[in-house]
């Protein structure tokens, strides 16, 4: 998982995990649309967890949804103009403007975003899984031709960590 391209989104998610805390707590309402709410943060986190190349989309769409009432994560404190809520509306627009490049790839049908977010996890699984290799054995899969594109790029990657930290 890439947590430093996630950083915002992590702490989105830790905001709408605060908000249903202290609402449970303080104002324990169980609306339908409340519901909907706890369901989009476990979504989101699930999402954090093993579809992390969707979390920016799912995050935008929560943060939409909750700035229009469609659902609800906090009945303790809510700033409203009309019917928008204010403060999701504002961190949609701020994940909006920090992650603008990255949303017009994925919407405007330009796969290579999604190629390298996919391309990027196999990698990260194969570094996952010869994390603890020697720099020996390392080697010697390299050597191995039989090996796919995404594992002997992780493999690359390792060896040379290794040998910059000895």
């Amino acid at each position: 998982m890439q947590i430093k391209r996630l950083k915002i989104e992590i702490a989105l998610i830790i905001l709408l995990w605060i908000s249903i805390t202290f609402s449970v707590i303080f104002n324990p309402h169980y609306s339908l649309q409340f519901i909907l709410g706890i369901l989009g943060a476990v979504t989101a986190t699930v999402s954090l967890r093993y579809y992390n190349k969707f979390t920016i989309v799912i995050v935008v769409l929560i943060l939409a949804l909750l700035s229009f009432g469609l659902i609800v994560v906090s009945t303790v404190f809510d700033i409203m103009f009309g019917s928008v809520s204010i403060i999701p509306f504002l961190l949609l627009l701020m994940l909006l403007l920090v992650r603008y490049h990255e949303l017009k790839e994925l919407f405007t049908g330009n796969d290579k975003a999604v190629e390298n977010l996919s391309e990027n996890s196999n990698v990260d699984f194969f570094r996952k899984q010869f994390k603890n290799l020697s720099l020996k054995q390392i080697q010697s899969k390299l050597d191995n031709e039989n090996i796919v594109p995404d594992a002997k790029i992780a493999l690359k990657e390792l060896l040379e960590e290794k040998q910059t930290n000895n």
